[in-house]
């Protein structure tokens, strides 16, 4: 059965968010220096909005025959041109603007323009990431301009993580991310070598992340080591119990004298003024 325009699942499908004012990527289209970051974001965008037939062919012009899908594929393809255009630079779109009639012809047209090479584009690759080092990048900053540069050169191997000659792409990564860091790095730089099997990138990644962390740790100087004397312990358990005990005494006697009865406080109180008096007349 064929789906209906309304369809979200249909590629003719329009909703209110498919504005021809769209930007679909952060990063226009200058030229060959991204053309590969740019055709991936594009194709990732227009996949989300099920449009990619229309730059890739699979969805061709309907015969003219076919007024309501013609109009329908039009409509369509007038937006996917409009998403283009908002994606590239002000002089590449001046280039493309009146040179072609649908969005495939457009897509066809940049990429014969911008595409590099394998050959030329993997050894100004394999350039950059020799020549990448740390400097005064914090290890996230260096590590995505490294990923972004690796991700880039894999995907020319197929993303296979192995190249035909059987190098093992991780632990080149591995070995590519090692050898730019700071001199600061060294020690857990070395642990990580010795390890066998070396672990993923990710986690060599938060190795050398919480090594910088660590690093970054500021002890004020106010804070003074303590140091643990025993005999000093021994006094304050000595003098702590002392005055338990004494506390014991004053409870103890507090609960004598309010058990008292009146005319025995009296009493009491007589005969301590009696002893007073008496001693203080022997003096």
């Amino acid at each position: 059965m064929a789906m209906e325009a309304s369809d979200a699942a249909n590629p003719y499908f329009l909703s209110h968010s498919h504005s021809p004012e769209l930007v679909l990527v952060s990063q226009p289209l200058t030229g060959d220096n991204n053309y590969a970051w740019w055709s991936r974001a594009m194709v990732i965008a227009l996949s989300a909005r099920n449009k990619i037939g229309f730059i890739d062919g699979t969805i061709v012009k309907p015969s003219d025959a076919d007024v309501a899908l013609i109009q329908s594929w039009i409509h369509n393809n007038n937006i996917v041109i409009s998403w283009l255009l908002n994606s590239v630079s002000k002089e590449i779109c001046d280039s493309i603007i009146f040179s072609a009639q649908s969005a495939m012809e457009i897509w066809a047209d940049l990429k014969e323009r911008f595409q590099q090479h394998d050959g030329p584009r993997i050894f100004q690759l394999r350039c950059q990431l020799f020549s990448l080092r740390q400097n005064q990048d914090t290890v996230c900053a260096y590590f995505a301009k490294l990923k972004s540069l690796w991700e880039e050169l894999n995907n020319y191997y197929g993303g296979r993580g192995k190249c035909s000659c059987g190098v093992n792409w991780q632990m080149e990564y591995i070995m590519a991310f090692l050898m730019g860091l700071n001199e600061s790095f060294a020690h857990v730089r070395r642990q990580v070598i010795l390890m066998d099997p070396l672990p993923a990138i990710n986690k060599v990644f938060s190795l050398i992340y919480q090594a910088e962390r660590l690093q970054n740790i500021v002890i004020p100087s106010s804070v003074k080591t303590f140091n643990f004397d025993a005999s000093k312990c021994d006094d304050v358990h000595q003098h702590h119990r002392s005055e338990n005990n004494n506390d014991g005494d004053v409870g103890a006697l507090r609960d004598f004298f309010q058990n008292l009865r009146p005319g025995q406080c009296q009493r009491l109180l007589s005969l301590l003024t009696t002893q007073l008096a008496s001693s203080s007349s022997k003096v």
